[in-house]
């Protein structure tokens, strides 16, 4: 077993430093709700993005948990465009209805910061 390690660039690494506003975006759900229909289930909500940046590509993950506190659906799908300083409309659904009551529901947009497009 090595007691001593070295590691050491092929190349000069490039760093990049990002605004704090990226490091720690504001990107929330609002007004998640879960609604059966004749074949399934449905989650709609609305993602508000709070920044003066611009997300494309954005994956957002869905979780919704049942009255065990257990999740008992998941999805993720990828958002078109998350425009700066506005709501767009989330709708997420499933081929089958929960078994379960909706007691929460989590919505994560996991949004790169170098991929942000400044106002």
């Amino acid at each position: 077993v090595p007691s001593h390690d070295s590691d050491a660039f092929l190349e000069k690494p490039r760093w990049e430093r990002i605004s704090v506003a990226l490091a720690y975006p504001s990107i929330i759900s609002k007004n998640a709700v879960a609604t059966s229909f004749a074949l399934g289930t449905r989650v709609n909500a609305l993602l508000e993005n709070q920044t003066s940046y611009t997300f494309s590509d954005t994956p957002i993950a869905i979780l919704v948990y049942g009255s065990n506190g257990n999740v008992q659906a998941l999805t993720s799908l990828k958002t078109a465009t998350i425009p700066a300083e506005s709501e767009i409309p989330l709708v997420a659904t499933w081929p089958f209805r929960f078994k379960e009551p909706v007691t929460k529901i989590e919505i994560l947009p996991l949004v790169n910061p170098f991929t942000a497009v400044s106002l």
